[in-house]
């Protein structure tokens, strides 16, 4: 008796949980709604709300198998530009990606993740650090974008015969796996090729419109 009363208080704790998981889903998925239109002002907040979401799997609360299924289904986004909200919230404090506005706080980002040292968006922001010449409060998005590009080119290694080989083998194979999705009138897809496995993500809504 004792055992099944443990049990009952545990489902019912379950239950209670999932219930305020998918009010809490339901809630952000809302404020992006809301603010979506005000998005050049509104962005952190909408990014904040993204980070919620995936890092809580609060997506699983209200039906979906996956973070990029959810933003299919309710159409808010494309996962690219929420992944990239996500990252720029997780990585520059309100105040300093405010300042800067969201292509450019992005851009930034973008940069201090290619260069080889352990920079901090914030504080470069802080610092009002200069990157091509210019200090960061003069610097443009598209001036980040060349000098991404520029580090990238200077860190770059020359790939080997063998990683050419594979990279093309690769490419088969993902063009090769595409048609065959599309034939099957699965038209978006992710995909990661790795050494003995293909891992494709396919949207729920997407397979269940399937014959």
């Amino acid at each position: 008796m004792a055992g099944t009363n443990a049990a009952k208080a545990l489902g019912a704790e379950s239950k209670k949980q999932l219930a305020a998981n998918k009010r809490r889903a339901m809630a952000l998925l809302a404020l992006i709604e809301r603010r979506k239109t005000r998005i050049t002002e509104d962005f952190y907040d909408i990014g904040e709300a993204l980070r919620e979401l995936l890092a809580n799997k609060l997506y699983a609360s209200i039906g979906f198998d996956s973070f990029e299924a959810m933003l299919d289904a309710r159409k808010l986004m494309s996962a690219t530009q929420a992944f990239k909200l996500v990252r720029l919230v997780e990585s520059i404090p309100r105040d300093e990606a405010l300042r800067l506005g969201q292509e450019k706080a992005y851009a930034l980002v973008t940069y201090t993740a290619a260069t080889p040292e352990d920079d901090v968006p914030a504080s470069l922001v802080r610092a009002n650090a200069k990157i091509a010449g210019k200090p960061i409060s003069q610097v443009s998005k598209r001036e980040l974008e060349a000098a991404t590009k520029a580090v990238r080119a200077a860190t770059k290694k020359p790939l080997t015969a063998a990683a050419k080989a594979k990279q093309k083998a690769d490419r088969a194979l993902e063009k090769k796996l595409r048609a065959a999705l599309k034939n099957a009138g699965i038209n978006k897809s992710t995909m990661q090729i790795k050494k003995d496995a293909v891992v494709v993500t396919i949207a729920r809504s997407a397979v269940e419109k399937l014959a």
